[in-house]
This record gives structure tokens, sequence and C-alpha cells, in this order.
């Protein structure tokens, strides 16, 4: 009982963490925004790009102080070149295969149901390079800073002594983990609470690359493939948007 309450607790502060880090970088973002607003006049990717950067940054200065607290060597949150070729190879056919379901589920959509491909933004070059500029350098590296380098390597740390399986603990944590990265991606209001923002093809998005990037996070011990990958992958997503708004609309 004690094993299953402390682990739930953890569970809770570190998703409550991801949450409040989240709202509190974005809140900033929108604050300083006017000052971009010449170089993002609709808005599409400058609060994205301070978020993720005050997000990044904050998360950093907590793996810092929580390495020397819990004596935890800050190699050890992933920041390291470990395995690196089997991350690359990895990387390399987690794309491919993604590339091909995209590719088929996205027509199939156009198609068979109707779905109308487009942008939640004005659809201009100036929009689109930022935007896409975001996704692949600094989505994915903020992101995995704290859904793989902070959650996992907490996890596994204050985790491990309940576990003798190391197996079954690794799937507990990416499982656990993979959970937080989804509830991340659904935006609510607390006072009323409401869910005011929630997409089916988002959560499964995040649902197969939070296994993924768990898995290569354990596997190599290093996050520099998870990056890559996760940076990547958003940027094949924009991409064949992009593709399927200049075929089908």
């Amino acid at each position: 009982m004690m094993k299953l309450i402390k682990t739930s607790l953890t569970f809770i502060c570190l998703a409550a963490y991801v949450q409040l880090i989240s709202l509190v970088s974005f809140d900033v973002a929108k604050r300083y925004y006017p000052f971009f607003n010449e170089l993002d006049p609709d808005n599409v990717f400058m609060v994205l790009v301070i978020h993720h950067i005050l997000q990044a940054l904050i998360t950093l200065l907590a793996i810092i102080v929580i390495s020397k607290l819990l004596n935890i060597r800050f190699k050890d949150f992933g920041f390291n070149l470990n395995k690196f070729r089997y991350s690359i190879v990895f990387v390399s056919v987690f794309l491919g295969v993604w590339i091909l379901i995209q590719a088929v589920v996205g027509i199939y959509l156009i198609k068979q149901v109707g779905v109308s491909p487009g942008f939640t933004f004005p659809l201009n070059f100036r929009n689109y390079i930022g935007y896409y500029l975001f996704e692949v350098l600094l989505s994915g590296t903020s992101e995995e800073f704290m859904f793989r380098s902070l959650v996992i390597t907490l996890m596994l740390s204050l985790w491990g002594k309940y576990f003798s399986n190391s197996k079954r603990l690794s799937i507990i944590v990416i499982s656990a983990s993979t959970l937080i990265f989804m509830i991340a991606h659904i935006n609510f209001s607390l006072f009323p609470f409401k869910i005011t923002h929630f997409d089916i093809l988002q959560q499964l998005t995040c649902l197969a690359s939070g296994l993924c990037f768990g898995y290569l996070f354990i596997k190599t011990k290093s996050i520099v493939g998870c990056m890559i990958a996760h940076n990547l992958l958003n940027g094949i997503i924009t991409f064949m948007s992009l593709l399927f708004v200049l075929s089908f609309s």
C-alpha cells in the first residue's frame, strides 16, 4: 500500500509540475509577445518560441537542483552521447514508419472522412517558416528536457527501490511518463473546470511517440536521440500537413 501511495504521489507531483511550468511559461510568453509583434504579426510562433525557451530553462534549473539534492550525476539525466549510433538507427526507423502512417491516415481522413486539410493560422511564407523552424528546433528540445530527462530520471530514481524487476520498472515508468506527456497536451481551465483543447489525433501521436521516446531514453540513457526524434517528428508532421493542403485544398 505504501508503495502505491508513494509512487502515486510522485506521479501527481510530476504531472502538476509539468502543468504549472507550462502555464507559467505560456503566461509570460503572452505578456512578452507584443515586443515581437512586427516579427510575428499573426501570433503564430513567437509565443510558442518564448514559452518553450522558458520551459526549457526552468526545467534545466530544476534538474541542476535535483541532481545536487538527490546526488544524481548531471549526465545521468541524459546529457551524454551514449549509444548515439543506436539512437540514429532507431530514429530513422521510427520516422520512416511514421511517414508511412501519416500519409495513409491523412489521405484516408481527407478522401473518406471528408476532413479538410489546413492550418490554424493564415498560411503564408513568414508564418509557415517561423512555425516550421520552431517545430524542428525548439519543440522537441524543450519538451524532452521535461518529459524524458526530468520525469523519467526522477521516476527511475525514486521508484527503483520498489521494483526488483528492472524490466517491470521500465515498463511502468515509460507508461507513466507517456501519460503525463498526453495530459500535458490537453488544455483546460480550472475555474470553472473546463477542457478547452482536446485533439484525438494529437493524443494518439503523444501516445505513440511518448512510448517510443521513453523506450529510447531508458535504452540509451541519453536525451540526444529523443530530442532529434521529437524535433524531426514535429517537422515531418508540419511538412506533410503543407503537402496535404497543397494537394487537396
